[in-house]
């Protein structure tokens, strides 16, 4: 891990496929909904957050949200 901060430019992704590889081979795939996720990224390969990342902002202008999905307990 890399006490500095790490930038990338990514594609935003439809709500249209990013509901279908959520609901498809995702781990979180119980807890995906559209109205409360906004997807960015490559269908495969390019750039993507890592172990010790995956809870920076994600700006579109100003900020759109932040990377990471809660696992539930229960």
């Amino acid at each position: 891990m890399t006490p500095v901060l790490q930038q990338a430019q990514l594609p935003l992704v439809s709500d249209e496929d990013c509901e279908r590889a959520a609901l498809h081979g995702s781990p979180h795939q119980i807890w995906f909904h559209r109205a409360h996720v906004v997807c960015a990224g490559y269908e495969r390969g390019g750039v993507a957050s890592s172990a010790g990342h995956s809870v920076g902002p994600l700006v579109v202008a100003e900020l759109a949200g932040i990377t990471g999905a809660p696992v539930p307990r229960g």
